[in-house]
């Protein structure tokens, strides 16, 4: 039996790096689905938010993360806590997220 042909060989593990690579993105992407909507604030203005999760599978959402920017903040922020997000807002200058729990491991830490 002969030794195999390194073009072949490269080309064989070219395609499980990549398949291992696609496998991890497909993970990724279930367990932390993000995406961007807009929100209005009290005032009036419009902002754009990205919501990314930590989301499993029969469990639901561990963990959330916001990610905006406004003149109030200094730039863009992250608010990241074990909460589901319901209100952002702006008042007296300060800005605001307001959350709940979305299971009793978040309601017992709140």
């Amino acid at each position: 039996m002969s030794p195999p042909n390194p073009k072949k060989r490269r080309l064989l593990t070219m395609v499980v790096v990549i398949a291992v690579l696609v496998l991890a993105y497909a993970w990724y992407s279930a367990r932390f689905p993000t995406w961007r909507e807009e929100v209005r604030l009290s005032d009036g203005r419009v902002i754009t938010i990205e919501q990314k999760r930590d989301h499993i599978e029969g469990r639901g959402t561990r963990r959330t993360w916001l990610t905006f920017s406004l003149p109030e903040m200094g730039g863009k922020q992250t608010w990241d806590q074990l909460l589901y997000p319901s209100i952002i807002d702006v008042a007296d200058g300060k800005v605001y997220v307001i959350g709940r729990p979305r299971g009793s491991l978040q309601f017992r830490f709140y």
